[in-house]
């Protein structure tokens, strides 16, 4: 009896508490609470430490980005970065705006910050100089053109950058999904270290670190919640020893995954991921094209091979083997394109046909005076390829893969080779049989120049002389650019002068390049500047062979 009395007491002061007079509030809606109209709470949940790993994972992708010094003025990432965190920080929290309005803005708010840095950087912040010559690079994307424009890598790299920061702390405290922020981060880290040293491996092992610490933290937090619902007790220091055994563990992670061996490459699903058409492969060749970076450093390589080559900078090759090669002469080169157009800055090819050849099928062109030479070539580490080129000697004539012959639409002549389906993968064989010139000296001097060359009409139908030149191919390979420094053709004439025919001419030139120039591959062609006046006149006389 006692305790009905006491129980109806209770529940009568705290009716009346909540409610306050009952008989006079009867009939009347209590008003809803008012809230501000704009409320956030910047401090995760999480912990500062959270936050602490994100900026770590972010900032290891970032920081090795500038130490690989691609351009000038990539410090400005690091503030580019902290702003991305923060405003992150900001959206992920509000809810009062509709998430795709806040992206919106978010994204055209990067595209101004980047092209705002970027005018700062290069046109000294004159945005209407920089919006010029981004509409300049616009127009080469949109015809095929290439650029090396040092100032558009920059724009892209920083409207990346804070992108990337917002994105991740959007992931991580809005979705709750540090497993796609991981990710995201390490596409752009991977692709990084791929073209740089090894050396910068450290900025991978510090990622490592801090991306499994933060799975380990919200791993944890997500257990605590679920155990405070549940009622379920846990020990107050339960977060510390927790971290400090996952940081042992991935240590060890790392550590056995830099033990276990690596480098193994299934040929079959190389050929499908390096195949022409696929999606890598495209946005390869279209980076290259499009963001091409002349810069002080460039991408550590083992070569590449494409249907332009840029007078630039470095090509910064190392020394890893890309294919071994057994020959019956040892003194050939290996030929990939056969170059005809001269813009300036670099060299490209004409406007071409294919034909199908067999493997092993025998294509020959009208050659005379020549020997067989035959090449057996076995891919080791693939180069970065345009397109799937067969190297051989001088005029391939055979070789044992199905391939496409590529050649000039105006003179006919063989511009390169290509294996038929897919690109070179590691651990593939084949096979190239040349036919290589046997041409002795006397009788290369015997050899008049075009213009003083026999001339025979259209309709002759008898075998031509090996003294005759066909005009289109004069054309094609005598093309030069507009307004080339004149002090070019002065200095050929002065060198050549004592030569009587177009042997001795072409001897004195290699003699005077080889006495008066050195070789060194850290020189930088300055913008705007012609690569042949640059080389012969202002470059310091050295260069690499590409000049």
């Amino acid at each position: 009896m006692h305790d009905a009395t006491v129980d109806r007491l209770v529940k009568l002061v705290s009716e009346e508490k909540r409610g306050g007079n009952s008989s006079r509030n009867n009939n009347q809606k209590p008003s809803p609470p008012s809230r501000p109209f704009f409320q956030i709470h910047l401090a995760p949940a999480e912990g500062w430490f959270s936050l602490f790993l994100l900026a770590t994972v972010l900032y290891s992708t970032m920081w090795c980005v500038e130490a690989a010094n691609w351009v000038d003025h990539l410090n400005i990432l690091s503030l580019t970065t902290a702003l991305g965190i923060l405003c992150g920080m900001i959206t992920a929290k509000q809810r009062r705006f509709p998430s795709l309005v806040v992206h919106i803005v978010v994204v055209v708010f990067a595209l101004l910050l980047a092209s705002w840095q970027t005018a700062g950087a290069y046109f000294d912040g004159s945005l209407s100089a920089f919006f010029h010559n981004f509409g300049t690079w616009v127009s080469l994307a949109v015809n095929d053109g290439t650029s090396g424009d040092d100032s558009i890598f920059l724009l892209f790299i920083t409207a990346l950058s804070f992108l990337l920061a917002y994105t991740s702390v959007w992931l991580v405290y809005r979705l709750r999904s540090p497993w796609l922020m991981i990710v995201a981060n390490s596409i752009v880290l991977l692709i990084n270290l791929s073209y740089i040293a090894n050396g910068y491996i450290v900025f991978m092992i510090v990622f490592l670190i801090a991306a499994l610490l933060l799975l380990l933290r919200f791993n944890l937090y997500d257990s605590v919640m679920l155990w405070r619902r549940q009622r379920l007790r846990f020990p107050d220091d339960l977060g510390w020893d927790f971290m400090q055994a996952g940081a042992l563990i991935s240590i060890a992670i790392i550590v056995l995954s830099f033990i276990l061996p690596w480098g193994y490459m299934n040929e079959g699903l190389s050929q499908v991921w390096n195949a022409d058409n696929s999606p890598w492969t495209i946005a390869q060749n279209t980076w290259n094209r499009l963001i091409s970076v002349n810069g002080d450093v460039t991408a550590s390589n083992h070569g590449s091979f494409r249907d332009s080559l840029t007078l630039a900078g470095n090509p910064n090759l190392n020394q890893e083997i890309v294919m071994t090669v057994k020959s019956n002469d040892s003194n050939q080169y290996l030929e990939s394109l056969s170059y005809v157009n001269y813009d300036g800055r670099g060299w490209g090819i004409d406007s071409t046909n294919s034909q199908t050849i067999n493997n092993n099928q025998v294509s020959l062109g009208d050659t005379i005076n020549t020997h067989t030479v035959s090449q057996t070539v076995k891919m080791v580490n693939p180069p970065g390829e345009q397109s799937p080129y067969l190297l051989g000697a001088s005029q391939i004539a055979m070789v044992s893969q199905d391939a496409r012959l590529v050649t000039s639409k105006s003179s006919g002549q063989p511009v390169t080779w290509l294996k038929a389906n897919g690109k070179l993968a590691a651990g593939m064989t084949y096979t190239v049989v040349s036919m290589v010139s046997s041409t002795d000296e006397a009788t290369l001097r015997s050899v008049p120049f075009p213009a003083d060359a026999p001339r025979f009409s259209n309709a002759y139908d008898g075998s031509l002389p090996p003294t005759y030149f066909d005009p289109t191919i004069v054309h094609d390979f005598t093309q030069l650019p507009r307004n080339l420094d004149p002090n070019i053709l002065r200095l050929a004439q002065s060198v050549t002068a004592a030569g009587k025919n177009p042997y001795d001419k072409m001897v004195l030139l290699e003699t005077y390049l080889r006495s008066n120039y050195r070789y060194n591959v850290n020189i930088n062609l300055p913008p705007g500047q012609e690569g042949v006046s640059w080389f012969l006149f202002r470059s310091g006389n050295q260069g690499f062979c590409n000049y």
